[in-house]
Parts: structure tokens; C-alpha cells; sequence
């Protein structure tokens, strides 16, 4: 008691119980080492992180990033950023085209492997099959097309103009015709008529046919500026270089069939035009009306691939579109998640800050007897020594009589720690990694029957064994209409570790879980009635400090039968623990889906009745509080608690509209353990 005369000042303004939850709770589980939420002074209590819940948001400054490319789609595309759209570029040459060059050896092979030069071509200075370059097979191009003019030659003035007159030639023979409709019909008429209609009608169709290749040829440079626009927007699109290459070709072909018509005799081509008639130059006329279809299947193919592409960022832009409204909903879950976590560290502070104004009255009531019984030895103390004084038999004790010798001190033992404990026990935290399992099902539960299992915090019968200032015991059934189960979880184990989550850390509580549902499978951990006492005693060791220095010596306990796994010695290890707990704190032993634990293979029956009659056990000075859950229910189990009608079916239990909430969960429960001494 010397310690209460200490004063201890306090370092901040902040009640101890922020202390507690800031300090001692991340000792005993690490989910409490990171929290999201802090508590803030100025309204006295827990808010969430500003900072973190800040981070989370999107930036309103800070556009959106669209990954603007998909793996396989698309990949040679350039979507480099930029403050406006980019024009259209304008060709003013074909030098400036870089793409139709790039395709242009491509073009010239098959060019050369598909058609069948014209004879004698090679040796003519107009052979474009030898050609590096488009410039060049153009230029040959532009210099048969001056030979044709006549600008090279002498008389070129008189070329022209017969020419231009053969370019009347159409208009002549439509009035040749209408006037030879008014000419007689004799035999000196007909012959001359029909000369002259000849000879119209040759010259008319070289002109059709000049006019032709010379729009044909001023065309090209329009067709290739599409080809490059199309090429340079569908890079990586097999077809659209496709049909540019069908283009190229047949571009190609024209060319040499235009050369050979812009550089063949004259006298030539009159005396085809008169002897052939209409099938004058025909495979010329074919190769231009080819370059049309090949420009027009060009154009086909990019209206397919940009109406594939246009479908494509449709889609994607959908994609991105529910991504932004998942990741909405995931902040706003993550942002009601908070404020749960801040609610339910605000309940958890009540029932510390209530606690601790229990324990600080309790002191200072203990300080006061400390004091007055001090004072008193004082005033005792003095009053012998006045009368020893006054009377000189008494100045000595032990009269004439040497006084007897000090005790010897006590031989040195070493005794066992926890930790040794724990240690022949041999089972560690395992109760961590099922409550984790289990909160990780969560989602796969149904809600309305976790909804079901939330609404047992209401029913007297468990408010009756929450509230009781002594031992209890209640058996909860799910067992008519049976809830879905997920790897052996239902939503009563929900409710088992929100109930045990909410107890830990409490100073006045020591909450002891198991999950039947999680050691039924000798392959995949510790299972029985043996690894259940084990695990109940490793959690006892680590919430709460005993005296086990001569648990061993004292011959308490076996310490290679404890280190095998023996029951028995697990009982006597369990009981000896038990006892050692003071009448402030109490026992809350909490085991899921006990069902399982009939089993006789699992040997686990026995176990589970040690834990019913210490709920019977009268020399404890510590509560103990047992909870079983089990879905089906029970058939042996049952018999322990059904004559007392300690057995809550929830079934029976009324069916709500909540949506379940482990805030609403932990603020009942918090009300519920929040006991006399508290208020």
C-alpha cells in the first residue's frame, strides 16, 4: 500500500481509457496496431483518420487515369497527350508520306510477282519494275505524260491543237448524227456518212480514253493521301495494310499500262481506235476502274475498323466507368467501416472510462483506510515505547534471554514462467487465425441470418447470462430451419468472435475462444477435446499473469505428460489457473458449433463438460461464464443445460428488417457487460 501515498501525474488531458486502447490493446492483438480512427480532444471522442480518408478520395484537380491501350488491341497506336485534338495532316507530295513509303518495297514485290511486264518495256527508259521509290516510278509517269503532250518534241504547238480539236469530238458526232438523219438515203450519201462517223466515233473514244488515264493520274495523290491517313490511324490492323497493298498494286499496274498508252506511236493509236472500236485500250481502262475498287474496299475496311475500334472504347469507357463507381463504393464502404471502428471504440470507452472511475474510488477508499491505519500504528507504536520507558522490566523483550536468530533465507528454486508453459503446451495463438477465418466468410453468409444471430444480444435469456454478478451458463441452438454454413461456419460463429472481439483488451474480462468448425481434420491442425484445453489454457496464459513458479515442483502437474497432450493433466493445468483468477476479473469461455464436438473420434465430450461444471465450482473467487453455440443442435450435450431451460433456440427468435451490423452488435453487448460495479 506504500505506492498510494504516490501521486502519479497525468501526462495528457485524454481519459485513461484512450490511453488503454492507444497503448495496451495492440499488445494484445495486432489488429489494434494500425487503427484508422484517433481520438479527438475537442469532442471527446474517437473520429476517423482525416488524412487517410482524404488519401482515399480522388483528387478534384487530378484527372482520372484511363489506360488508353489493351493488351493485343490497338498496341501500335500513338495516344500521346495533348491540350486539343491534332488536325488532319495535308499532303502536299509523296514525299511526305512516310507510311505509304515504308510499304512501298512490299507493294513493288508483289507488284513485280503477280502482273507480267509488257514487252520490251525493260529496255525503254520508262520501266518502272527497277524502281527504289514511288518519286521515281511517278516521275516516269509525269515524263510519259509529257511525251504525250508533245512538249519534248518539234510540232508540239500542232499536237495540241489537233488535240484539242479531237477533244470536240463527241459534240461533232452528235450533230454528224442528228444531220445524217436528214440526208437522203442514196448510194452516194451513205458511204461518206459512214467514213466520217467512223473516224468521229475513233476519235471520240481515244479522247474518253486519254481523259480517263490523265483524271486517273491526277487522282493518285488524294488516293494515297487516304492510304496514309488510313495507315497511320490503324498502324497494327492486318486488314487495312491489306487492302493499301491491293491499292499499291493495282496503282501500279495503271501506271504501266498508262506509260505504255502516253508513249506508244500516234499513227498506233489511231488505227486501234478505228479497229477496235470500244475495246480500244480496254486492259488500260480496266486497270483504272481497278484502282477505284481497290480505293473503295480501302475505304470499306477502315469504316469496319474504326466502327470495331469505335465499339471497343465504347466498351472500355463502360469498363471505366463501373471501375470508378466500384472504387466509389468500395471508399464509401471504407469510410462507413471507419466510422463503425470510431462507434465502436467510442462503446469500448464508456465501459473503460466507467471502469476506471470504479477502480479510482475503489483506491482512494483503500489510500483513506491506509492512512487512518497508519496513523494509528504511529500513535500505537509511540505508546508502547512511552510505557517500555516508564517501566524497566519491559525495557527488554526478551528479558534475560539472548533474542533468538534470524531466520535463514529460503533456498533459491528455480521456478517455471509462462512462457515454459506455453511451450509444453505446444498449441500458440490459434484462436488468432480462426477468428480471422472466420470474419473472411462474412461475406459468403447470408445477411438476413446474420441479421438472425445478431438479434440473441436482445433476448432475456442471454441478457440474463451476460448481466448475472455470478457464474452462468447458456446453450445456444440453431436448429430448425438450419442457417447456410461455409467451411463449417455459420453466423453464429460470427457472433461468437464479435462477442469475444469486443471483450478483448477489457481489463475486467478474459474472454477464451474455440471453433469447433475449425479442428474437426487432424490434416489441417490440432483437433479433440485435448487441443481444446490447450488452446483454452495458452489464451488464459497470455491475458493474465499467474504464479506457476512451483506448478512443477510443487508436483501440480507433469510436465511430460503435459507436453503430450494428456487431458488430464490439461484438467488439473486448467483448474490450477482457474483458482489463481481474482473476484474483479471474470472468465468468459466461448465454443462454437459444439455439435461437432460430439463426435466420438474427437474424444471431446469430456472436455466440454470440464468447462460446464466450473460454472458449478463454488471455491472460485472469479465469474466464470460459459457460452456454447451449436448448428444442428445438440443431443448429448443439451442434458446439462436443458433442466435448468438454459437453452436458447433462435429459432424462436422474432424475424426483423435489420441489415447486420457488428457496431449495433458491440454497442448491446457493451451495455449488456457493463455490470453494477461500472455504473
Amino acid at each position: 500500500m506504500r505506492g498510494l501515498d504516490t501521486q502519479v501525474p497525468r501526462l495528457t488531458d485524454q481519459p485513461p481509457s484512450v490511453d488503454f486502447i492507444h497503448h495496451r490493446l495492440p499488445r494484445h492483438h495486432e489488429a489494434f496496431s494500425d487503427l484508422s480512427v484517433h481520438y479527438d480532444p475537442t469532442v471527446g471522442c474517437f473520429v476517423p483518420n482525416e488524412q487517410e480518408a482524404a488519401g482515399m478520395e480522388p483528387s478534384p484537380s487530378e484527372p482520372t487515369a484511363i489506360p488508353l491501350s489493351e493488351p493485343g488491341i490497338l498496341q501500335g497506336r500513338d495516344m500521346a497527350h495533348h491540350d486539343k485534338l491534332p488536325n488532319r495532316p495535308v499532303h502536299e507530295g509523296f514525299g511526305s508520306m512516310v507510311l505509304w513509303n515504308q510499304i512501298f518495297p512490299e507493294v513493288m514485290e508483289t507488284f513485280k510477282r503477280t502482273t507480267k511486264e509488257p514487252k520490251d518495256r525493260s529496255r525503254t527508259e520508262y520501266d518502272i519494275r527497277t524502281d527504289q521509290t514511288w518519286e521515281a516510278v511517278y516521275g516516269k509517269l509525269q515524263k510519259a505524260q509529257l511525251k504525250y503532250d508533245g512538249e519534248a518534241e518539234k510540232g508540239g504547238w500542232f499536237r495540241r491543237k489537233r488535240r484539242s480539236a479531237a477533244g470536240k469530238a463527241p459534240v461533232v458526232s452528235e450533230v454528224l448524227s442528228n444531220v445524217s438523219s436528214l440526208v437522203p438515203n442514196n448510194e452516194y450519201a451513205t458511204p461518206v456518212i459512214g467514213v466520217v462517223s467512223l473516224m468521229l466515233n475513233a476519235v471520240k473514244k481515244g479522247a474518253e480514253v486519254r481523259e480517263q488515264v490523265f483524271d486517273s493520274m491526277d487522282g493518285l495523290l488524294s488516293v494515297f493521301s487516304d492510304m496514309e491517313t488510313f495507315l497511320s490511324i490503324f498502324r497494327d490492323d492486318v486488314n487495312i495494310r491489306k487492302a493499301a497493298v491491293d491499292l499499291a498494286v493495282a496503282t501500279l499496274v495503271g501506271i504501266e499500262n498508262a506509260i505504255g498508252f502516253l508513249t506508244s506511236k500516234e499513227v498506233v493509236r489511231g488505227v486501234k481506235a478505228v479497229g477496235l472500236g470500244s475495246f480500244y485500250e480496254h486492259e488500260l481502262v480496266e486497270s483504272l476502274e481497278t484502282i477505284n475498287k481497290k480505293a473503295e474496299r480501302l475505304l470499306q475496311e477502315a469504316y469496319k475498323s474504326n466502327m470495331v475500334e469505335s465499339h471497343f472504347w465504347s466498351q472500355h469507357t463502360r469498363d471505366v466507368l463501373q471501375k470508378m463507381y466500384s472504387l466509389q463504393q468500395q471508399m464509401a464502404k471504407s469510410q462507413a467501416a471507419q466510422k463503425k471502428e470510431a462507434s465502436l471504440l467510442n462503446s469500448a470507452m464508456e465501459l473503460f472510462d466507467s471502469h476506471i472511475k470504479t477502480r479510482d474510488h475503489q483506491l482512494a477508499t483503500l489510500e483513506k483506510d491506509y492512512r487512518r491505519e497508519r496513523e494509528r500504528n504511529i500513535f500505537l507504536v509511540v505508546e508502547i515505547n512511552r510505557l517500555r520507558s516508564s517501566s524497566p522490566g519491559l525495557a527488554n523483550p526478551w528479558g534475560p534471554y539472548a533474542p533468538p536468530p534470524p531466520p535463514a533465507p529460503p533456498a533459491l528454486e528455480w521456478g517455471c514462467t509462462q512462457y515454459q508453459l506455453r511451450q509444453l503446451l505446444g498449441i500458440g495463438d490459434v484462436e488468432v487465425d480462426d477468428m480471422s477465418f472466420v470474419a473472411s466468410k462474412s461475406p459468403e453468409l447470408p445477411a438476413r441470418q446474420c441479421t438472425r444471430a445478431e438479434q440473441i444480444v436482445s433476448n432475456p435469456l442471454f441478457r440474463s447470462w451476460v448481466t448475472s454478478p455470478g457464474s452462468a451458463k447458456l446453450l445456444i441452438h440453431w436448429d430448425g430451419k438450419l442457417p447456410k454454413q461455409v467451411a463449417n461456419i455459420s453466423p453464429l460463429s460470427l457472433f461468437c468472435v464479435s462477442l469475444v472481439q469486443m471483450l478483448q483488451g477489457h481489463p475486467r474480462f478474459i474472454p477464451i475462444v474455440w471453433i469447433c468448425g475449425r479442428h474437426v481434420n487432424q490434416l489441417t491442425g490440432p483437433t479433440g477435446g485435448s487441443a481444446m484445453l490447450a488452446s483454452l489454457i495458452d489464451q488464459l496464459l497470455r491475458q493474465h499473469e499467474f504464479d506457476v513458479r512451483t506448478v512443477i515442483s510443487d508436483g501440480v502437474v507433469d510436465p511430460n505428460a503435459l507436453e503430450s497432450g494428456s487431458e488430464q493433466e490439461l484438467v488439473k493445468l486448467l483448474l490450477f489457473l482457474v483458482a489463481q483468477v481474482p473476484e474483479t476479473i471474470t472468465l468468459v469461455f466461448v465454443v462454437d458449433n459444439v455439435a461437432l464436438y460430439e463426435r466420438d473420434s474427437l474424444r471431446a465430450k469430456s472436455a466440454l463438460m470440464i468447462l460446464v461444471r466450473l460454472v458449478a465450482e463454488g471455491s472460485l473467487s472469479a465469474a466464470v461464464k460459459v457460452l456454447f453455440t451449436s448448428t444442428p443442435g445438440t443431443t448429448e450435450i443439451r442434458w446439462a443445460f436443458e433442466d435448468e431451460r438454459l437453452i436458447l433456440n433462435v429459432d424462436t427468435l422474432p424475424q426483423l428488417v435489420w441489415s447486420p451490423s457488428q457496431e449495433r452488435v458491440a454497442r448491446e453487448l457493451g451495455e449488456s457487460f457493463r455490470g453494477p460495479a461500472d455504473e
